[in-house]
């Protein structure tokens, strides 16, 4: 039964008209057959490179939206009233938010998950553009260049810049006299620049002499040694005269100490 339906297959498949078996006979026929599956191949492969490119450009616009919005729910905190940023939880529902307000966006509000979120938040602050703080918030960057939270960033470049001319100059400054060198250029005032110092001291980065001048620890002051005065064995009498060692005679007794004349002195001669 199974060899029957095989051989009605087999009828079947190779029931073509005399025309075209002479068509397929024809290497032509098959050059031509090659060729068409070919270029529907081509076509093909291009059609599926510009759908993939469309796709991607499309996911790249959508990225940057999502990125804009994000950024602008963080940027709109009002960290000078909190002191503190924004909380994961609120971006997020901020971001849901915003996306309702925009129109004619291409995607929709909850196309954002939460490692999208994370994603965006990693790239805005691989952009310097957000920052993190202790509690895991987040907060803009921008508050940074307000005058009442950008102290603590002028004082740490104070720190350097003491650090950085006392490493080629120390000992040659007093406090006065350094600050002058660094409070202007750093837009220092002087009760930061007292704090910074103080600071500078208690962190053993820095040294001062016994003529208050300013060293670095990595050069410290050098501190003279005393010199003391070395004495000899035979000190000169009060009379000017100086005693020569006694040395023994031939026959074993001491002879009497001789007494050199001062200098200057000149000895009588023998009658």
């Amino acid at each position: 039964m199974g060899r029957t339906l095989h051989l009605k297959a087999a009828r079947m498949s190779v029931n073509v008209t005399p025309a075209e078996k002479e068509f397929l006979r024809s290497p032509l026929s098959w050059t031509f057959i090659v060729i068409a599956i070919q270029a529907i191949a081509a076509v093909w492969l291009i059609w599926d490179d510009v759908h993939k490119a469309n796709l991607a450009r499309e996911e790249a616009r959508k990225r940057d939206w999502q990125t804009a919005l994000v950024f602008s729910v963080i940027d709109r905190h009002p960290i000078e009233q909190t002191l503190k940023g924004l909380p994961y939880d609120q971006i997020k529902t901020g971001f849901l938010n915003e996306v309702s307000t925009v129109p004619n966006l291409s995607f929709d509000k909850n196309e954002m998950d939460d490692l999208t979120l994370h994603r965006i938040l990693l790239d805005l602050m691989k952009s310097q553009l957000i920052g993190m703080t202790e509690d895991g918030s987040y907060t803009s960057l921008r508050a940074a260049l307000q005058p009442r939270y950008a102290r603590p960033i002028v004082e740490e470049r104070a720190k350097i810049a003491i650090l950085h001319i006392l490493g080629t100059e120390s000992g040659k400054y007093n406090a006065n006299e350094l600050g002058q060198k660094v409070m202007d250029p750093n837009g220092l005032r002087a009760d930061e620049y007292a704090k910074v110092l103080s600071e500078l001291f208690a962190n053993l980065l820095i040294a001062k002499d016994a003529n208050y001048k300013i060293w670095s620890n990595v050069f410290p002051p050098v501190i003279p040694t005393p010199i003391v005065p070395v004495t000899t064995s035979n000190p000169p009498t009060t009379s000017g005269t100086a005693t020569t060692p006694s040395v023994p005679t031939k026959d074993g007794s001491a002879p009497s100490d001789t007494t050199a004349p001062p200098t200057g002195q000149k000895t009588a001669p023998a009658k």
